[in-house]
């Protein structure tokens, strides 16, 4: 049973973030959630699949990237330092 719950939400997310891949938007996907429950596996998985290039932040593995985020009260400054840090990968 717990088996089969865990796939239903899988499978649920997995539709929502579909759509999101498909959509004509322009927007920001934000995930959260408990450590170790997948999220960044079904986004590398929907990602690849699709051909769609990405960068990943990792708050938990880049504390110094949180802090600076958490203190950003501008969106315009917070787009910035989002540049700045693709252009170091």
């Amino acid at each position: 049973m717990e088996n089969n719950f865990f796939k239903y939400q899988h499978r649920k997310y997995e539709d929502e973030i579909e759509k999101w891949i498909h959509s004509e938007e322009n927007t920001v996907l934000l995930i959260s959630g408990v450590r170790q429950c997948g999220k960044s596996r079904i986004i590398n998985e929907l990602l690849n699949k699709n051909n769609i290039s990405y960068f990943e932040i990792n708050f938990f593995r880049d504390s110094n990237i949180k802090e600076r985020m958490l203190s950003i009260n501008n969106i315009n400054k917070m787009i910035t330092f989002l540049q700045l840090i693709l252009k170091l990968l």
